[in-house]
């Protein structure tokens, strides 16, 4: 069971579908720790143009996103 859902979510964060990056927030430890889920499927606009003989263990999900992802956390 999550803390947070992705509509309370939207309620705390300025960012919208595609840039929220946060689907849940799964525990909080104020100042300390977070939980937080992002469901990444096949769907994701950075997979949509990837060539489609490339297998699931060559596509990976950008950095630069799992860093905006814990910033989206952090906030």
């Amino acid at each position: 069971m999550s803390l947070f859902n992705y509509a309370e979510i939207q309620t705390m964060l300025p960012h919208r579908y595609p840039f929220l990056l946060i689907d849940a927030v799964l525990s909080l430890e104020a100042n300390r720790s977070i939980v937080a889920v992002k469901c990444v499927t096949g769907t994701e606009p950075c997979y949509a143009r990837l060539p489609e003989e490339l297998t699931s263990r060559h596509i990976v999900y950008p950095r630069c996103l799992i860093v905006e992802s814990f910033s989206q956390a952090g906030a």
